[in-house]
């Protein structure tokens, strides 16, 4: 069996296309800055050692549920209005 090669570059920059058209421009901005942080090796209050960055990332996963639900839950109320300008259709 043949595993599947991963171009890593194309996988970040499929992630960074998710990230692009769920969220603001500030949002991504805040996000990509945070990755960018990581990437130059800043810790963000975790070490090497500390096993709790992934469970972190999870549990804000989980404790965020509500504020996604809400999020796709909004509903866009309109008007429509009837155009008396349009010759109606015969």
């Amino acid at each position: 069996m043949t595993e599947k090669i991963i171009d890593p570059k194309a996988e970040f920059s499929a992630t960074l296309k998710i990230l692009a058209t769920k969220l603001t421009k500030t949002e991504y901005e805040r996000v990509t800055g945070t990755m960018f942080g990581l990437y130059c090796g800043l810790s963000y209050g975790f070490n090497m050692s500390d096993v709790s960055f992934l469970p972190t990332i999870m549990q804000t996963w989980d404790d965020s549920r509500e504020d996604r639900i809400k999020q796709l839950a909004k509903v866009k109320r309109f008007t429509v209005y009837e155009n008396t300008n349009v010759p109606a259709k015969k």
